[in-house]
């Protein structure tokens, strides 16, 4: 490894990391990450990131969210604090997983803001479990419970039942409801959902591992034809992503029911009030 060249932009970066980050990289830190960029290329900051930022970073078209969660960064709407509002109705979106996790995002709609306040995942759980989770583990005012498309196949620990009718047989004495989502085309979902990044929060401390899953969401690579697919990568990060969509879903529907003529306005005042970011 010490027969590494360390080029004048490589050296320049190491600069600027060690000015920004208050750091010193010894030699051997250098040479290991010069090594490293010369196998991963232009990948190295998404593998090996040196700073928060970078880990959402892509040059390539591989990664659905992650320019999106940088600009998110970079524009203030990774809160360190949250922005739930007592006052105001609370949705819950959730991706149902069998043999893989199940994510749940807790999100608000306010004067044309979405605001994502809580997320939560966990795998081989009963719908009894979610639901006591939901109702019990968590104070907000639950208004609705947006279910996948394909919530009326079996629950794989309770095979007698779909998880749309448990979903409603265990929430039938309280105000929530509950709503199965249409289904539709993964990559039209995905564009929908691109289109409403820009104008979302984020509470930081509460979904960091969404807003990581988010940022690491990418496609599938075809080693014979050597290029990216047009279809998601199936790993840990795809069933928060997936929930991710059915809350741009969710979305439509909220807002359908709402006066929407000055909401904008309203959202640019929020947004222009906002102080606290990350």
């Amino acid at each position: 490894m010490n027969q590494i060249e360390i080029t004048t932009e490589q050296t320049d970066y190491f600069i600027k990391l060690e000015k920004d980050l208050k750091i010193t990289l010894s030699p051997g830190q250098r040479r290991w990450y010069c090594m490293q960029q010369s196998i991963l290329g232009d990948k190295i900051q998404q593998e090996f990131p040196s700073t928060i930022e970078e880990s959402f970073l892509s040059s390539s078209d591989a990664y659905y969210y992650a320019e999106y969660i940088a600009k998110a960064y970079k524009e203030g709407r990774i809160l360190n604090t949250s922005p739930y509002d007592a006052l105001l109705p609370t949705y819950v979106a959730m991706d149902i997983g069998v043999n893989d996790l199940t994510a749940i995002i807790f999100f608000q709609c306010a004067h044309g803001e979405i605001r994502i306040i809580d997320y939560y995942e966990d795998n081989r759980k009963g719908v009894d479990f979610y639901v006591n989770f939901i109702t019990r583990e968590k104070n907000y005012m639950i208004s609705t419970v947006f279910l996948p498309h394909d919530a009326a196949k079996m629950d794989g620990i309770v095979v007698e039942n779909t998880y749309e009718r448990d979903f409603r047989r265990l929430l039938v004495n309280t105000a929530i409801n509950v709503r199965v989502l249409k289904r539709t085309d993964v990559n039209l979902g995905i564009s929908h959902a691109k289109i409403k990044f820009a104008r979302s929060v984020f509470n930081g401390p509460r979904c960091k591992q969404l807003i990581e899953h988010l940022g690491k969401y990418r496609k599938q690579w075809s080693e014979p034809q050597g290029r990216y697919l047009d279809r998601p990568y199936h790993d840990l990060h795809s069933n928060a992503a997936d929930c991710w969509r059915y809350v741009c879903s969710a979305v439509n529907s909220v807002e359908s029911s709402v006066n929407t003529s000055s909401e904008l306005e309203k959202h640019r005042a929020a947004v222009d009030s906002r102080r606290m970011r990350i």
